[in-house]
């Protein structure tokens, strides 16, 4: 739906680039700014277009912010986090028996992260 997409994009691109943005004057040479990813920031599932959308998108922030910081010694990251024991997670698993062996397929350890 539109609020889903609306409130999945404010969540990981609109607040992180404005919180970013508003922080940036204030960060010293060898500082780092880290986004948060997903396993999803680079794949896609059924089901999950606006999280995945969100995802992705938040990896493009991230690299519009390494270009912007070039030369700057402030570094950027997105960190992607493995498939982590959440409710979001939990609900796709009863919703859809295959995601269960898909994880463990995609888990180093076959199982959710903590």
């Amino acid at each position: 739906s539109a609020a889903a997409m609306t409130a999945a994009l404010h969540l990981s691109v609109v607040a992180p680039g404005v919180l970013t943005s508003a922080l940036l004057p204030l960060m010293r040479k060898g500082s780092a700014v880290v986004f948060v990813g997903s396993t999803l920031s680079e794949q896609a599932v059924a089901g999950r277009a606006s999280y995945v959308t969100a995802k992705h998108a938040t990896v493009g922030l991230m690299r519009s912010y390494v270009q912007d910081l070039f030369g700057s010694g402030i570094h950027t990251a997105c960190v992607c986090p493995g498939f982590t024991d959440t409710a979001m997670v939990r609900k796709a698993i009863a919703e859809n028996p295959g995601a269960a062996d898909f994880i463990r397929g995609h888990v180093s350890l076959a199982r959710l992260l903590d």
